[in-house]
């Protein structure tokens, strides 16, 4: 940035807060993956790191899943409390255990569920779910399926076109590929985003 910018980016004032995690939690896209502790598979395991009146995100989805190496692996579980009409970040489960607010091992924890977080939205839920499996499916099939003169098909028809060579970019370019821009931004080689 320093060689393009003479300035480092920021985050912009609005986004500061002081528990990140509880910010991110309740805004935008990332407010899909919380839900109650009581939810969780395991909650009787957790060994009351986590209450059933506590909201959870968790991202341990990637803990089957080695990094590349020298690369700390994302995920990790966070856990948050509602204290007064707030809520709060009180730990992170990673790596086997809790790392609670305060601790210096919350900061690397907190970040390796931060990256978490942005591999699955864009790389998992937002590319791979969202583009190539839902909306590619729709514009094959109504080009397939609808006669051309009909309405629907006229009207998305150039929308559809225009995520169809779209998806092709993003299939060819972030995706696939061990140079491409999934592999060399995110914590996995390629292989291990293609499984």
């Amino acid at each position: 940035y320093r060689k393009i910018w003479p300035h480092p980016p920021v985050p912009p004032p609005e986004l500061e807060a002081d528990d990140v995690l509880a910010a991110l939690a309740v805004s935008g896209p990332f407010a899909m993956y919380l839900r109650r502790g009581s939810t969780l598979d395991d909650f009787a395991d957790l060994h009351g790191g986590v209450t059933q009146d506590d909201l959870v995100i968790d991202m341990r989805c990637f803990d089957a899943y080695e990094p590349k190496p020298d690369l700390v692996a994302p995920g990790g579980l966070a856990v948050f409390a509602v204290e007064g009409e707030r809520l709060r970040t009180r730990s992170v489960l990673f790596e086997g255990r809790f790392h609670v607010v305060g601790e210096t091992s919350f900061d690397r924890a907190s970040r390796a569920l931060l990256c978490a977080l942005n591999t699955h939205l864009t790389t998992m839920f937002h590319n791979v779910t969202l583009h190539l499996a839902y909306v590619t499916p729709m514009a094959v099939a109504s080009t397939n399926e609808l006669d051309p003169d009909h309405p629907i098909r006229r009207l998305l028809h150039p929308a559809f076109h225009t995520t169809l060579i779209g998806n092709y970019e993003l299939a060819r370019f972030q995706v696939v590929g061990a140079r491409s821009f999934a592999t060399t931004l995110f914590s996995h080689d390629y292989s291990t985003l293609v499984t």
